[in-house]
């Protein structure tokens, strides 16, 4: 998954994909201010996540609050350090997926 991020053809370290249950967006800016501390412009991560949660201000506040609670979404990052995963998990107490249930994806 090396990418080549500029014109002198110079690649990037390969890239290890992390799926995380996250809940809200405030663990979801966590992650990515950790990502962006760590390796500056040098990751990704999956793309249109706030919508997933603009999407549920319609309904009423109760099952919003459920949802919140209760239901992860499984977002993945990006990252050149395989121990990332177990960094952010410890720090942030966020759950990693399970990489088996995601393998299709790569």
């Amino acid at each position: 998954m090396s990418m080549s991020m500029d014109p002198l053809k110079v690649t990037t370290p390969p890239l290890h994909r992390f799926w995380f249950k996250i809940y809200n967006p405030t663990q979801w800016y966590a992650v990515i201010s950790e990502c962006r501390q760590l390796y500056g412009r040098n990751w990704r991560a999956k793309r249109n996540v706030l919508k997933r949660w603009k999407r549920s201000k319609n309904l009423s506040q109760a099952l919003q609050q459920w949802m919140f609670v209760n239901l992860p979404h499984d977002i993945w990052f990006e990252v050149p350090d395989p121990a990332f995963a177990t960094w952010i998990s410890v720090k942030y107490s966020i759950e990693v997926a399970s990489e088996v249930k995601h393998s299709r994806d790569k």
